[in-house]
């Protein structure tokens, strides 16, 4: 398996990728409806985000995307195909998040006085995350579905987790 950066091209399938991991936890398709905005990947992504695609065979197995929103770095999308679960991929895709973040956002954060990235995770995600180290600060308001609160993380290399 390798991780790659993203293409253009590469847009349409990573956007179908994390609509197909999303639903593979059973939500309804209401729910996946509402969500489906949030799940896309559009053109302006690439380029102005950092997209990793985890490729094993020609085949797309996952897809991370790290963002600064400004405020803070964001790990936006961590999503695995159904069919590369539990295999290791977003293991691997983490670990090369957290290497990205290092090479093109550490210094700056430490400019702000944070260290580390953010994470607003799906809960079904909330036990992946712990066991990558990521520590959990709290929670927000999902904007997709009302009164669902989703856990917010923070993952500082370096830190010890």
């Amino acid at each position: 398996m390798i991780i790659r950066g993203a293409k253009m091209e590469d847009v349409l399938p990573l956007s179908e990728l994390c609509f197909l991991s999303k639903a593979y936890w059973g939500y309804d398709d209401v729910f996946m409806a509402c969500c489906k905005a949030e799940l896309n990947f559009y053109p302006e992504d690439i380029g102005s985000t950092i997209i990793g695609i985890a490729i094993e065979d020609e085949k797309m197995l996952g897809v991370a995307q790290l963002i600064d929103n400004g405020e803070r770095v964001e790990l936006n999308k961590l999503f695995v195909h159904p069919l590369a679960m539990r295999r290791g991929v977003g293991v691997k895709l983490f670990r090369w998040a957290v290497d990205q973040y290092l090479l093109n956002y550490a210094l700056l954060s430490q400019q702000n006085e944070e260290t580390g990235f953010g994470i607003v995770a799906d809960p079904f995600a909330k036990d992946f995350y712990l066991k990558q180290g990521a520590r959990l600060i709290g929670h927000v308001l999902s904007e997709t579905r009302e009164n669902r609160w989703l856990p917010l993380f923070v993952y500082e290399p370096g830190s010890g987790a």
